[in-house]
């Protein structure tokens, strides 16, 4: 066999990989091996050395939600807000996702989930907890076998991607430890209810924009947590923001009930952690709760909790500086350079 060098250009990164060239014996055919596959239970081995050693802090860990761009996670799944607060936490306990049955168990330290463990992490009562869990079964969102508890990757995704999925789902990355903690201010024991707010944080994620290729063809920017709308504006070069009265409608909520979730997520975490967990944004950075003179200001989400774009970049520094800056100064910070 004769071995070579050749670069494989994919749609979102290029690595050099070594492609081997083999011949048949009896025709003297000689032909490469096709790069885009490699041996199946060497690749499944070296996944999972690969997971047991996570390459990123607990504070950074994430998983990706799967769904459409202004989804509405209630109408969807038919699942009420309190209930959608509760599935946020367990999807920061699942697993990573097992790549041939496509599954993601709940796990705590590496322990699967039962239902007493379950009961422990939502704060319920055993009756409680099987109330919960009959119903999240009986909607298909999650799931039980003889190993455990789980979600499928059709909901959620936590580890490797494969560049084809990247290039064709919409997803948003949310991180694992922020939703924990903020779990842990709102949930009392027993009460069902009181972690509503976390369910209306959920279904306010779908409501940022991400592009796509078509859309980056045109140099359209995705929306850098601002919750938008699918029109384009030419001359502010960003996409629409959608109005709290809008947004209501489209999450199945009142206006006046939204921003009263709302104002009670932003003063747990303001006084937890110093920070408010959604602004809204005109020439200014200020949480939502205080008035605005303008009817056009744009709501974003504190990307300490979701971010879906590249940290790397100009957008997602000058969004954390204007949070911090605003927290220390403990006043409204210009963000000129927000789009």
């Amino acid at each position: 066999m004769h071995n070579y060098t050749q670069d494989l250009q994919e749609a979102d990164y290029t690595e050099t990989v070594k492609v081997v060239q083999e011949r048949n014996r009896q025709t003297g055919e000689v032909r490469n091996k096709d790069t885009k596959w490699v041996e199946y239970d060497e690749e499944i081995i070296k996944r999972k050395a690969r997971y047991k050693k996570p390459t990123v802090n607990k504070e950074e860990r994430f998983f990706n939600l799967v769904t459409e761009f202004q989804t509405s996670l209630k109408e969807k799944y038919k699942v009420s807000f309190e209930d959608l607060g509760k599935l946020l936490l367990l999807f920061t306990y699942t697993g990573y996702r097992d790549l041939e049955s496509k599954r993601l168990y709940l796990r705590d330290n590496n322990c699967l989930f039962d239902n007493k463990k379950l009961a422990e992490k939502l704060k319920l009562t055993a009756e409680q907890t099987r109330q919960f869990k009959t119903r999240m079964q009986k909607k298909e969102i999650m799931f039980s076998d003889d190993k455990g508890l789980y979600f499928t990757d059709k909901l959620i995704i936590r580890g490797d991607m494969e560049p084809k999925e990247r290039r064709t789902l919409n997803f948003y990355t949310i991180y694992d430890h922020p939703i924990r903690e903020l779990y842990n201010m709102f949930a009392v024991q027993g009460n069902t209810k009181s972690v509503k707010p976390l369910g209306v944080l959920l279904t306010l994620i779908p409501f940022i924009k991400k592009i796509n290729n078509q859309e980056r063809a045109l140099n359209q920017e995705a929306s850098n947590n601002m919750l938008v709308m699918t029109e384009w504006n030419d001359e502010l070069l960003r996409f629409e923001p959608i109005s709290l009265t809008r947004l209501a409608e489209m999450i199945g909520i009142s206006k006046k009930t939204l921003i009263k979730d709302i104002k009670t997520l932003n003063e747990f975490t303001k006084k937890e952690t110093g920070e408010f967990l959604i602004y809204k944004y005109q020439s200014s950075l200020m949480p939502v709760g205080f008035k605005f003179k303008h009817t056009t200001e744009a709501i974003v989400i504190n990307p300490k909790y979701t971010y879906s774009q590249d940290k790397r970049g100009s957008n997602y520094k000058n969004l954390i500086n204007a949070i911090e800056n605003m927290s220390s100064n403990n006043n409204v910070i210009n963000l000129n350079n927000y789009k």
